[in-house]
């Protein structure tokens, strides 16, 4: 009788563990809310404006820029990100530190070092330039990392993202029209990775 027991709560056991699975396998690709897609393509968007109009009116050191525009861009940016991740997995009862999770923010978070490091390194080096650019791969990389766990339709955005530094790059033009065309062109991409979510999680719906 006891052994009985023990088989039918093991058999349970797994049986919760591969409905988890399926779960997280299923939903993984609406890790963040499709607001929040939306929202960091605007503050993007609405950074670059801010910075072309204030570059237009005065002339800041470049450390300036990066300070008072696109410092609170970056920090609202992952202030909606930790809102929408929680929203998300609180709504399909996920578990926030599952094995995917962790590699995707460890992974995330050297990324981000990396960048933001070599983004410094470029202003002490007084390469401004080049800086837009590097920042529009970085937002590649962060669509390529998100297509490793959620969808492959993802690479979408990532190649668009890779090819427009690519095609800037033989096309110079004035640095203060250049950070706003790369500001423009990662808003629209991350406001269709908006739209790309929105029509996965319908996709998802129709499925279940």
């Amino acid at each position: 009788m006891a052994e009985n027991k023990t088989v039918e709560k093991s058999e349970s056991m797994e049986n919760l563990r591969i409905i988890k699975e399926y779960l997280f396998d299923a939903k993984i690709r609406t890790m963040y809310a499709q607001w929040a897609f939306f929202v960091w393509g605007v503050l993007v968007i609405l950074g670059g404006l801010t910075h072309y109009i204030i570059a237009g009116l005065c002339n800041l050191k470049a450390i300036e820029y990066f300070v008072f525009i696109w410092m609170p861009v970056i920090v609202l940016a992952f202030l909606f990100e930790l809102i929408s991740f929680i929203q998300n997995m609180s709504k399909y009862s996920l578990t926030i530190f599952s094995r995917p999770v962790i590699k995707f923010f460890l992974g995330l978070s050297i990324i981000s070092f990396t960048i933001i490091f070599t983004a410094i390194l470029f202003l002490e080096l007084n390469v401004y330039y080049y800086i837009p650019l590097f920042l529009t791969f970085g937002s590649s990389v962060f669509f390529v990392l998100y297509a490793m766990i959620t969808h492959i339709y993802y690479l979408i955005p990532a190649s668009i993202l890779t090819a427009i530094p690519v095609i800037l790059f033989f096309f110079p033009i004035p640095t203060r029209i250049l950070i706003l065309v790369c500001s423009l062109s990662n808003g629209i991409v991350w406001i269709a990775g908006g739209f790309l979510c929105y029509f996965l999680e319908k996709k998802d719906q129709t499925n279940a």
